[in-house]
């Protein structure tokens, strides 16, 4: 038997705070491509020279410190759900 899912998966799993940190990474460094291509799902590809390359700004650390953060933070939060359930069992 498979039980619905609930909106109760957002706040007791990290789950989903380790997605968003990974989609808030991915957009940090979206400018920072080595690789275009033409069309979202299709569409020739090709290497883009070093000067159409943009280095990362401040902006872009900052984004990608605070993913980093927010990927820490799911993971103790995953860690202490498991600790408590240890020891609960004791």
């Amino acid at each position: 038997v498979r039980l619905a899912p609930t909106l109760a998966v957002l706040y007791q799993r990290s789950g989903p705070m380790e997605m968003l940190a990974y989609t808030i990474m991915a957009a940090a460094l979206a400018r920072t491509g080595r690789i275009r291509q033409e069309g979202l799902l299709g569409g020739p590809a090709y290497r883009m020279p070093p000067e159409e390359r943009q280095p990362l700004g401040l902006r872009e650390y900052l984004t990608l410190v605070a993913a980093v953060a927010l990927l820490a933070a799911a993971a103790w939060r995953e860690a202490a759900m498991l600790w408590e359930r240890i020891t609960a069992g004791s």
